[in-house]
């Protein structure tokens, strides 16, 4: 297969192969160049079928931008998380290479169709935590809080300087795309599992091999067991190897029914720290309830772990390792927080930092030149005013952060 690799950073450092190649719905059941992106294309699942989105003139517009090397506002705006993960020297979402005959096929006017072995779906925001790097916007029960009269009342203080200083880092429209889902009934939201998504479904699953699942909490939702089901019945499955995001608050129901019909089952946990400091990053958790249901489905399913890395776990990096060697598991720390920007790893203040290192917890962003402690300061507030809400203490777990909580 004759491959191109845009890797000129000097000619175009920012074209992906993503918008060509693969499909992405996200959690308010519209299209998204990918799971990274922060624009939304405010193009329904309600209103138009996957191919119609894939060969649309939102995507088209896209696509030659990319291909021109012109840095247009969507193309920043939707691929700024890859951008700021590129700059701070970290992983990014972004794909360099791509088949050159589906660049061939584009320019020739031709219709495109997903050609990735891989699609990324979220089965709206239906889940049971409120965890500190996430928001309203994947999880049911952040919509359902913040519309509490004392929350809106209390992070109304801060709105206007987390706003000021986000426009002033990332750009007008970029904080729009925060008002826009902000303006969302965020409650509850579904997928639009209709025939013509799983006929069209049918023609993606010639060439997918990887299905992964996000949420909200994939467990807790009706919606998946169902996808599953309609897999394994129309003997897709056996194919296919599936992951799984998931808090592992609860048990899968019914789990014995499907998690040996696909070619491969895993479920990727999410967690953060340990004990009582992932129960604070990840509220409504129970650290060791948890543990119970790992133990229970530790023999069925192959599973990982994975830390969101922010300034509240890059200095007990350890405590993590350590509880997951229990299990011969090694937890993933590529996942680097970007947003929301005020609890970034590369914010710590100088002295916080020398303290980890002292403990011999290390991390690149300790050296990053992107540093701005205001933007710390900025994420202490926030916590100060979280700690208000739930009756919690930031420094019962970080006393570290003491000079600058008081």
């Amino acid at each position: 297969m004759q491959k191109v690799k845009l890797m000129n950073r000097t000619l175009n450092n920012f074209f992906c192969a993503l918008p060509f190649t693969y499909i992405y719905v996200d959690a308010l059941n519209e299209y998204k160049v990918c799971s990274d992106a922060r624009f939304s294309s405010k193009i329904n699942t309600y209103d138009v079928s996957i191919l119609e989105y894939f060969n649309s003139d939102y995507m088209n517009e896209m696509r030659f931008d990319m291909l021109r090397g012109y840095l247009s506002e969507k193309i920043r705006g939707t691929c700024i998380r890859c951008i700021e993960r590129e700059e701070l020297g970290l992983w990014a979402r972004r794909e360099k290479n791509i088949d050159y005959n589906i660049i061939k096929k584009f320019k020739s006017g031709k219709k495109l169709e997903p050609t990735s072995n891989t699609i990324k779906l979220k089965f709206g925001n239906l889940c049971n935590l409120k965890c500190l790097t996430c928001g309203p916007y994947s999880s049911s029960r952040w919509a359902h809080e913040r519309n509490d009269v004392q929350e809106m009342t209390l992070y109304k203080e801060l709105n206007d300087e987390i706003s000021s200083a986000s426009r002033e880092k990332y750009g007008e429209l970029y904080q729009e795309s925060f008002d826009y889902e902000f303006d969302q009934d965020l409650s509850r939201l579904s997928y639009n599992f209709n025939d013509k998504f799983y006929d069209e479904l049918k023609i993606l699953l010639k060439k997918l091999r990887n299905i992964i699942i996000s949420g909200g909490e994939p467990f807790l939702n009706d919606d998946f067991y169902d996808f599953l089901k309609w897999l394994i019945d129309n003997k897709y499955s056996n194919k296919l190897n599936m992951l799984v995001l998931s808090n592992m608050s609860k048990i899968p129901k019914n789990y014995k029914a499907f998690y040996d019909k696909f070619k491969s089952f895993k479920i990727l946990i999410s967690i953060d720290a340990t004990y009582k400091k992932d129960e604070y990053i990840r509220r409504g958790i129970n650290f060791k309830e948890r543990d119970k249901n790992i133990k229970q489905i530790i023999n069925d399913f192959d599973i990982g772990f994975y830390a969101t890395m922010s300034m509240l776990n890059v200095g007990y990096q350890s405590d993590l390792i350590s509880y997951c060697s229990q299990y011969k598991k090694y937890p993933s720390f590529f996942n680097v927080l970007v947003e929301p920007f005020y609890l970034q790893i590369n914010n710590l203040p100088d002295e916080i930092i020398e303290t980890y290192i002292k403990r011999h917890q290390n991390h690149r962003l300790f050296n990053s030149p992107m540093k701005n402690v205001d933007h710390f300061i900025l994420g202490i507030k926030y916590l100060k005013k979280y700690d208000v809400i739930h009756r919690t203490c930031l420094l019962d777990e970080w006393p570290e952060f003491e000079k600058y909580y008081d």
